[in-house]
């Protein structure tokens, strides 16, 4: 065991006489360290050591003649020891804890009634049957849609859009089913865990035939319900961020009426 008190004893003798060697000093090393010192008495010396740590050592001793006219010095062959635990020492298990956060999933735009998005004056097309207005969503000086997944467990996501018709003057509206949001595009961050292809992308348009629809409840565009999916998570990744922005277009009959017209766009994700 370690640290146990062990005996070493060295043989010294005359070479070719097999005699003792006279007087002197034997040094104990292990390895390249000393461990102790004995005097030469009779054949041999004696050290007793209580230091060896657990592990493998390599001994050796080495003499040095009190008389060198009539004794050369030498030293051994190594001999190998390996030490255990030390005697009686007991395991101290130790308990170590830590607590994986839940985290959270979030969505968000920059914005809300006091800061809506303004996709312009609308333009007739030049056949005269409707109104269009596009822009980028969000604005290139604002911040993008952006999705964060701090959950454990890689559990996936998908963001969802939705909105109401455009509230107009008077009685007045413009379907939601004639809103589209396309060429969604990703944007991801340098070193982020979540880098493409861990996201799929999907444009949100009307159906053709019922674009131009007046104000009525739809399932094309942004009407709805149900909510339409924008963005997903392949499965296994989606703890990360991403950022994400697309084209948002309308059209409206060239019937409408002229004025302001206002819907609320909802994101969501889970």
């Amino acid at each position: 065991p370690a640290f146990s008190s062990v005996a070493l004893h060295s043989n010294v003798r005359g070479a070719g006489t097999n005699l003792p060697a006279g007087a002197g000093v034997v040094r104990f090393f292990d390895g390249a360290n000393p461990i102790g010192q004995a005097s030469l008495t009779g054949t041999g010396a004696d050290l007793t050591v209580a230091t060896l740590a657990p592990g493998a050592h390599t001994i050796t001793a080495t003499f040095t003649p009190t008389d060198p006219a009539g004794y050369n010095g030498s030293t051994s062959q190594p001999v190998t020891a390996n030490y255990g635990p030390a005697a009686g020492a007991a395991p101290d298990p130790q308990t170590v804890t830590t607590t994986v956060p839940v985290g959270a999933l979030t969505i968000s735009t920059p914005y809300h009634a006091a800061n809506p998005f303004d996709l312009g004056n609308m333009v007739l097309n030049a056949t005269g049957t409707r109104f269009e207005a596009s822009a980028r969503f969000p604005k290139l000086a604002d911040p993008q849609i952006h999705i964060t997944d701090t959950r454990a467990g890689q559990l996936g996501w998908t963001a969802y859009v939705t909105a109401t018709n455009f509230a107009g003057p008077g009685t007045a509206a413009i379907n939601a089913q004639n809103l589209a949001l396309t060429g969604v595009t990703a944007v991801y961050t340098p070193g982020d865990a979540l880098q493409t292809p861990a996201v799929s992308l999907f444009d949100v348009g009307s159906t053709p035939g019922t674009v131009y629809a007046p104000a009525a409840t739809g399932t094309d565009g942004f009407a709805g319900p149900p909510a339409k999916k924008f963005a997903s998570t392949i499965p296994g990744a989606s703890v990360g961020t991403v950022n994400v922005f697309g084209l948002l277009t309308l059209k409206a009959p060239a019937s409408t009426p002229a004025g302001l017209y206002t819907s609320t766009v909802t994101f969501t994700i889970s």
